[in-house]
């Protein structure tokens, strides 16, 4: 903010002007410094690139939330309601955490039918809650559980979170030694992916060389990154596929974009392009026809080229 002919801008834009067109009071962000604070914020991590999640209560607002998403950014919620704001802004769900004390049954059913990435649990109830829900879903939910250190950090009462008597995660005697919870019939097998035919998939175990065929609807995800002839763990509820371990990060070829532009080599900016399994994904405007780049299986996002 500054002024400028002794008049208040934001980013040249005149404050007057603002509040002419819409009314008061009005909230301004400003772009240029949104994208420098994330840009900053991801250099700082470059060392090891971790999952970046934007807290959704901090900022709800939708337009402002696919700006973020631009530069691969998750997103931690603490309700439905900002899963679905999350989800709406086009955030990945495989980059969703969902964190929060009091989860409703119906909040953790949402969650898991939009195969979030986390579930953070704050109590041995809602653990148990979870295993319920997953199993009668046959699924694996993967969850991370909340620690409650009992440290006072010496801060306000009113914002203390890390005490015992606070509601926040799980004490260290919560669990007992030795103690889990009721066990799914889940197991796994490795097998060789065959072929597929008429919207079956055909694979064969490896131990006993058993042909297994299962509908390609239940795999839909993973079998477009799937390659015949390669080894894959199945993971089975009782004697039911549920799904399939594949690698994170693929090396695929592209099979058709517009040209690159020569000299162009922008990270930012990107454009369609589809690969030899059919997925379209965005890719930087070097890329070209031809080049082998690395993709995230999990968001379907672009990670670089690849040397082949």
């Amino acid at each position: 903010m500054k002024y400028i002919n002794k008049k208040l801008t934001i980013e040249k834009v005149s404050v007057e002007n603002i509040a002419r067109k819409y009314g008061t009071p009005a909230y301004c962000y400003s772009l240029t410094q949104l994208n420098e604070n994330i840009k900053n914020f991801i250099g700082n991590f470059k060392s090891f690139s971790p999952l970046i999640c934007f807290a959704i209560k901090s900022n709800t607002n939708v337009n402002l939330i696919r700006e973020i998403k631009k530069f691969g950014l998750g997103a931690d919620v603490v309700s439905m309601g900002e899963l679905m704001i999350a989800i709406k802004a086009g955030i990945n769900p495989k980059k969703i955490v969902f964190s929060g004390v009091g989860k409703t049954s119906n909040e953790i059913n949402y969650a898991i039918d939009k195969k979030i990435l986390l579930i953070n649990t704050e109590s041995k109830s809602e653990v148990e809650e979870i295993n319920k829900i997953a199993k009668l879903k046959k699924r694996k939910v993967q969850i991370g559980i909340r620690l409650n250190p009992n440290t006072d950090a010496k801060t306000l009462t009113k914002i203390s979170t890390g005490k015992k008597e606070n509601k926040f995660g799980v004490l260290e005697k919560t669990f007992k030694t030795g103690e889990s919870v009721e066990k799914a019939e889940i197991s796994s097998k490795e097998m060789q992916f065959l072929y597929q035919q008429d919207n079956k998939v055909i694979l064969m175990d490896t131990t006993n060389y058993e042909q297994f065929e299962c509908d390609q609807s239940k795999i839909e995800k993973q079998v477009v990154w799937m390659k015949e002839g390669a080894n894959y763990d199945i993971i089975f509820w009782e004697d039911t596929l549920i799904t399939v371990e594949i690698d994170n990060f693929v090396d695929i070829l592209v099979k058709d974009t517009d040209p690159g532009l020569k000299g162009d080599t922008a990270t930012n900016t990107f454009k369609p392009a589809i690969l030899e399994n059919g997925i379209e994904i965005k890719v930087p405007l070097f890329i070209s026809p031809g080049d082998f780049i690395s993709v995230d299986t999990r968001s379907m996002e672009y990670q670089g080229r690849v040397n082949k």
